[in-house]
Parts: C-alpha cells; structure tokens; sequence
C-alpha cells in the first residue's frame, strides 16, 4: 500500500510541477525517487516530462524520440499489466503529438489489448478518429470505451480529457453526435467535470501541503540533478531505440535544450 501511495503522491507531484512549466524541477523530483533506474513507475514519468517539453525544445523529433526511449526501458521493467498498458498508451500519445497517426493508432490498440480498461487507449482512438473525422469510425470507438469502461463517466481523468482537450472538440461540437456515442450532452459532461475539479481540489490541496513538511531540508541542486541524470541514462537510450543511436555524438541534453 505504501509503495502504491508513493507512485501516486510521485505522479501528483511531478504533474504540479509539469503544469507549472517547472521542467528541469518535475525532472529532478525524479531522481530523487531512490531506484529510478529501474522503477518502471520513474523512468516512464521521465518520459513524460521529456514529451511535455518537446514542443518547446530546439529538436521536436529527438525531444520526442528521447521521451519513447525512457518508455521503452520503463517497459523492460514494467510487469504488471495495467502499467505496461498505460506506458504503451504515453508511446502511443507521443506519436499523435507528432501526427504520426498510424503509429499512434498500433500503440493505442496494443495498450488496449493488454488491459481494456486502459481509458487513454480508448480515448487515444477516439481522438484519432476525430482528427480524421470518419464518423462511423468515432461512434465504434466510443461504443468500445462503454463497452470496456462502462464506469467511464465516473473515471475523472477521462471526463477531464473528454472536456478540456482540442483533440475531441470535433466530438463536442455535435450534440447529436455526441449523444448518439455517449448517451449524454457536451453540457452534462462539462457540468461533471466542473463537479469532479471541487470534489478533488481540496484533497489534493491537503495531500501536497502534507508532504511538503516532510520533504528533506537538504536538495541536490537542480542543474546538476538533470544533467547527472541525463549522463547516466543516454546510452540505455541509445540502445534501446534505434532512431537515437542514430544520431549525432551531441549530447541529448544539449540537443534538445533542456
């Protein structure tokens, strides 16, 4: 239980600090977790913060390609199922960022084939689906996700997705459409998102205070953190996806300016 806990205050952690824009700090929050080398939990949330930043980098491809080697390795770690969905499903959303559609769409579905109940997998194919606006194509990817995931409405992280994120807004726009797929109105689903966001605000609110007072008076410095890590882990990368081996000597640090 303890160890379940620590991942999730991990994950709430790093994803305040990724909405901040604190990249360099979600990185070394991360190091600090005393086995990240080969917790699958801590290599795939490097992943995540290298994908969050590759739109701003000075190399989008290798930001990107970078962040898919950090979620290889977490897979070599990785044995329980639902993990192994959900960092196939980060691959697969690392993909549809750089609009490589199909790649997106062979991750999503092997996310899903290994635990159905992935709802970022079903999502992923619903967006994908919407980016291409094949209608019959959209209401057999919702159909799937009641099917799996017939909670859905209640899993918050999918409500918030279905709401806030551009890539559904084709969904959104048509009240019929959106109906016909998921049984409600854009208006019932924004009215429960705004209801999950109070429900869920002053908790996490309490859960970060606490820890804070916890946390060590003593921090290795940030700079040094992120370049320390970036050191040990470039040539794992390298080996592990073939594209990276590919490129220049230039140190990946330095090629994507984080």
């Amino acid at each position: 239980m303890t160890m379940i806990c620590d991942a999730r205050w991990l994950r709430e952690r790093v994803e305040i600090l990724l909405e901040l824009g604190l990249f360099r700090q979600a990185f070394a929050e991360i190091h600090r977790h005393s086995s990240w080398e080969t917790d699958p939990e801590a290599l795939r949330l490097f992943g995540s913060v290298v994908q969050r930043f590759a739109p701003r980098s000075n190399d989008r491809s290798c930001a990107y390609g970078i962040a898919r080697g950090f979620y290889w390795i977490a897979m070599d770690h990785a044995r329980e199922r639902p993990l192994r969905a959900e960092i196939l499903a980060d691959l697969a959303e690392s993909y549809f960022e750089e609009g490589r559609l199909d790649d997106a769409s062979e991750a999503f579905e092997a996310s899903r084939s290994i635990y159905p109940r992935e709802h970022r997998a079903h999502l992923g194919l619903i967006a994908i689906a919407c980016a291409t606006r094949e209608l019959a194509e959209i209401r057999e990817r919702c159909a799937a996700l009641v099917r799996d995931l017939p909670t859905w409405h209640e899993h918050r992280g999918a409500v918030a997705s279905l709401v806030t994120d551009p890539d559904f807004a084709f969904l959104l726009a048509s009240r019929e459409l959106f109906l016909d797929c998921l049984a409600g109105t854009p208006d019932d689903l924004r009215a429960l998102h705004d209801r999950h966001c109070l429900e869920s605000l002053a908790p996490a609110l309490a859960s970060f205070d606490d820890r804070e007072q916890a946390e060590p008076a003593c921090l290795l410095e940030v700079t040094e953190v992120v370049h320390q890590t970036f050191v040990s882990v470039e040539p794992r990368l390298r080996r592990r996806t073939s594209t990276l081996g590919a490129l220049s000597s230039e140190p990946f640090q330095a090629r994507i300016g984080f």
